[in-house]
């Protein structure tokens, strides 16, 4: 939801460049493999317009928007292989394995959740700070 609203600011904002939709900044997470790098396109574009990237700045990353989306796969892709380990494991090696990849994707979800907080309170601080009530209110 609160991709779709920063999506929506920019887009009320009219930035020059800005290529996404609020639906399709939210959409690309549910399209298998495009979820892997459009997620990250849209909140790249959100970042820099909310910060005040013109259309040549869209297409740069911040190493705070960098550091979530490697962690964000990291840790989906360690879920995804813990959840396989774990689901039908054949012998107890495997299921250890799954056990200990369980751990993992804890381990990375506390470098994941506190990146993920920080991207939205700078760019909620940028959208404040760059767009007026008349932007994000037309």
């Amino acid at each position: 939801m609160w991709i779709y609203r920063a999506a929506a600011n920019v887009r009320a904002a009219a930035v020059p460049g800005f290529t996404f939709t609020p639906s399709w900044a939210v959409g690309w997470y549910f399209v298998p493999i495009a979820n892997l790098f459009q997620p990250y396109q849209a909140m790249r574009q959100i970042w820099n317009a909310s910060h005040g990237g013109d259309k040549d700045e869209l297409y740069r990353g911040h190493s705070l928007l960098v550091a979530w989306w490697g962690a964000w796969l990291f840790t989906a892709a360690v879920g995804t292989m813990s959840y396989v380990a774990s689901a039908s494991p054949d012998s107890p090696g495997e299921f250890r394995e799954g056990q200990i990849l369980g751990m993992i994707y804890s381990g990375a979800s506390l470098i994941l959740y506190p990146l993920a907080i920080e991207l939205v309170h700078r760019v909620a601080e940028g959208q404040r700070r760059r767009l007026t009530a008349a932007h994000i209110f037309a």
